[in-house]
This record gives C-alpha cells, structure tokens and sequence, in this order.
C-alpha cells in the first residue's frame, strides 16, 4: 500500500520522472513480460512522448476524474471489445479520452453505428487509429474523422475495395501519416492507382500491402508513383506480383531507397 501512496504522491507533485522510476521500481522483478511490455513503453517513446500507460477501456472509465494516473493513460486498447451504446458513453465521458494518442479496436465486436459514433467524437490528439479486421467496407473512410492528423492509420482486413481505398485518400486525416496497413484488403490495381495519385501520402514511410491483390499491372503503377518516394519499407508479400511485377518495383524510380519485403 505504501508504494502505491508513494506513487500517487509523485504524481499529485507532478514530479513525472520520479512516478515512472517508481513505477521501474514497482516491475522490477515481476517476470520477463512485465520487463517486455516495459521496454515497448520505453522504445515507442521517441514516437509517442507522452506514451506512459496503455491501458483497457474499463481501466479508463474507472478512474475519477480527478486521479492523477489520468495523466499517464493516452493509450486505450479496445480490441475484441462489445460495447454498446452505454459503454461508448462512458468512454467518451472519461476524462482520460480527450487526451488520447493511441487507440486500438482491431476485431471490436461492436455494432457499426457505436463504432462510428465513437470514432466521430475522437480527440484531435489521437495519432494512432487501429481498425484490423473490423468489417468497414467501401464506406471505412466515414469512420475517420477528418478533423484528426493521425501518423498511423492500420486498416487490414476491413473489406475494402479500390473504390474504398480512394475514398480513403481523400481524408484528410491522412495528411500526416507516416504508416499505413492496407493487407487482406482487395486493393487491387484501382486502389494502387488511388495511392500514387494521393498527394497527401508525401510523407508515408511504411506502407504494407500483404494479399492484397496486387497483379504486374498494380506494381507497374506504384513503381513510377509520384508521392511515395519517401518509403522505407514496402510489404508487398502474400501477393500475385509474379517475377515481372517485382522487377517493376525493384527497378522503377519510385522506391529507389525503399526496402521491399516480398516473398
């Protein structure tokens, strides 16, 4: 009991660095997954600074408003998750919400219309959408606010088509993103026509494509495209690119510097 006083202490003191030693402190021992999850912590600092806590959405809605842990909880885990009308509520009241960078609903089974309203409200903070596996379809760029500037949007296996992800490049939530997941999707040749043709991907650097139906004719396109020359990794595995298609993205000037993974 003493430690955890000791631990709300330092943060009711703001005195964040000393709450996090404690918090080091605390863990130390506890078994190598512990020791692991604190290192992914520690390693995604540089991309998200504030990335303290991660934490379930039950954990978010308990807390009172006024608990100083709400500090450190910018990182809300949903995943595998049915929530209903009563629980979207309760996390868009929490006040750790409106503070959030990270936010993942892979595989939520969540009605649609609780997702959207959900994602509608979502904090201009948030940097990192993940929506694997969630069955969005053609309409999955609804689902993202445009008044977000997120770095990260993971969107494998949510049925889209080409026509949905042109639709997609059309958001301008996108316009600071560095990473997208597009895998088990059918992108196909019209959605790799969408992607080098978006100026707003400038400044993407992953881009992963597994089985996602790209042919030669999809590989002959992203090989001259004109915003993407910024990738450092393309993941193209899982896909009928054949020994043409891949020569096409070895050799055409758009991935000069980019380190294709492929099978």
């Amino acid at each position: 009991m003493s430690d955890l006083t000791e631990l709300r202490e330092a943060l009711a003191g703001e005195q964040t660095q000393a709450a996090w030693n404690r918090v080091e402190a605390l863990l130390d021992g506890m078994g190598s997954l512990l020791g692991t999850a604190l290192g992914y912590v520690r390693e995604h600092a540089d991309d998200w600074p504030s990335l303290h806590r991660l934490t379930r959405w039950r954990r978010l809605v308990s807390l009172d408003p006024g608990d100083p842990l709400l500090d450190l909880v910018v990182g809300v885990d949903c995943q595998r998750a049915r929530l209903d009308s009563d629980d979207v509520d309760a996390i868009v009241g929490a006040a750790g919400f409106r503070q959030l960078r990270y936010f993942n609903l892979t595989e939520s089974d969540t009605e649609l219309v609780h997702l959207w309203r959900l994602l509608e409200v979502a904090p201009a903070s948030l940097r990192c959408l993940i929506l694997n596996r969630n069955p969005l379809g053609d309409t999955a760029a609804n689902y993202i606010p445009e008044h977000l500037r997120l770095t990260d949007l993971w969107m494998d296996g949510c049925a889209l088509s080409g026509f949905g992800v042109a639709a997609i490049c059309a958001n301008l939530a996108i316009t600071n993103l560095t990473t997208l997941h597009l895998g088990d999707n059918a992108v196909g040749t019209e959605g790799a026509s969408a992607l080098c043709g978006c100026p707003l991907l400038g400044g993407l650097r992953i881009l992963s494509m597994q089985g996602a139906d790209l042919g030669p004719q999809a590989a002959d396109l992203l090989s001259f495209a004109p915003y993407l020359h910024n990738l450092m990794v393309l993941d193209v595995r899982r896909n009928p690119l054949g020994p043409r298609g891949l020569d096409a993205l070895r050799l055409g000037p758009a991935f000069r510097n980019t380190r294709i993974l492929h099978d």
